[in-house]
């Protein structure tokens, strides 16, 4: 008869589990990850009057396999697990495991005050949204100032109205085809101009104006 705890689980729809050290617990999540169907081939010597008779020693099986073990959860979900995954199994579905980032931590490289310079750099246009990802993750990786990578790297997004027309003129100029389809109704190709453009400047045009002077200039 399962404990009221197993019954109490069992009518759960979602479990999470992580940084459990009990062994009843890691054999009741065993048994509810589940087992799979695996193809296993064995080999055992056979003697020569065997060999006569055409015997191989070779057998092949479906066995069912634990998904899972107690020792694989134990080694992966357990309280000295570094890394602070945790498994989720939800009625219904093949189970998750998630893998928990710390980006605030104090020994980490990207602390709440450089994320706050990075918001300020997009609120103030000095980059877009979509560079903003880019030095990010540079800021992982690095631990710099978001600042000191846009200037290192030139990501300052463009503003200035003239080079972002300049670059939106070369390539309808270029394109004359996708240009009438654009005249002819299919609006949803505006979508490959703004990558196209985005390309030629290097992703640094910024998207509202290039939105709005793509629309004038393709409207004629």
């Amino acid at each position: 008869m399962a404990s009221d705890g197993e019954t109490f689980a069992g009518n759960a729809e979602i479990l999470q589990f992580f940084g459990n050290n009990d062994l009843t617990t890691m054999e009741y999540i065993s048994k509810r990850v589940g087992k799979t169907r695996v193809a296993m081939t064995r080999e055992s010597e056979v003697g020569p009057e065997q060999r006569e008779m055409g015997m191989t020693g070779r057998s092949n099986a479906v066995e069912l396999h634990e998904l899972l073990t107690p020792k694989e959860i134990n080694r992966h979900f357990a309280c000295s697990n570094c890394l602070k995954r945790q498994l989720v199994i939800w009625a219904g579905y093949d189970p998750l495991i998630l893998q928990q980032v710390e980006y605030f931590d104090r020994l980490r490289p990207v602390s709440a005050a450089r994320l706050g310079n990075l918001l300020d750099l997009i609120a103030d246009d000095t980059i877009s949204g979509r560079i903003a990802k880019d030095v990010f993750e540079i800021m992982v990786e690095t631990g710099q100032d978001p600042a000191t990578i846009v200037d290192e790297k030139g990501l300052k997004q463009i503003t200035d109205t003239s080079a972002i027309e300049g670059a939106i003129d070369q390539v309808i100029a270029d394109n004359p085809a996708q240009v009438e389809q654009f005249r002819s109704g299919n609006e949803k190709i505006i979508g490959w101009f703004v990558g196209q453009v985005m390309k030629s400047t290097g992703g640094k045009a910024n998207p509202g104006m290039l939105n709005k002077l793509l629309r004038e200039k393709l409207k004629g």
